[in-house]
């Protein structure tokens, strides 16, 4: 099982901010999760209708 830590997500969120990639990066149990620009925006879209 993956043990990765707050400094892991911060090292690929660079990378991928120098690649020029906008991906949300989420830290779950340990585990990185990817969300895609498209996914991003429907879940903006999603808790603005909802009021958040």
């Amino acid at each position: 099982m993956p043990n990765l830590r707050v400094k892991d997500l911060e090292i690929l969120q660079g990378t991928l901010n120098q690649a020029g990639l906008n991906y949300q990066l989420e830290l779950d149990e340990g585990k990185i999760l990817i969300m895609s620009p498209s996914d991003i925006i429907s879940s903006e879209l999603v808790l603005g209708s909802l009021g958040y």
